[in-house]
């Protein structure tokens, strides 16, 4: 039975390489061309970039995304709720 079992592991193996061989590759240095001609484009609508409302997001938003983590002020401590 450890033979067969042996066997049948071996040959996922291969699949999984044969796989692996098939995939179309690029030059690390292309990629990053790519990636950082892509950041260069996008980077108006970033908001962690671009300054001004689009970056700081309203009150009533943050409650509604984090309700678990909103603050309320009790006097001079605040509270999480």
């Amino acid at each position: 039975m450890s033979s067969n079992s042996n066997i049948t592991n071996m040959r996922r193996l291969v699949d999984q390489l044969k796989l692996e061989a098939s995939v179309e590759r690029m030059k690390v240095s292309q990629a990053a061309a790519e990636l950082q001609q892509y950041c260069l484009q996008n980077a108006c609508k970033d908001a962690l970039l671009m300054p001004g409302e689009a970056a700081r997001p309203r009150q009533e938003e943050m409650t509604v995304m984090c309700p678990k983590h909103s603050v309320q002020q009790k006097g001079t401590e605040s509270t999480m709720l």
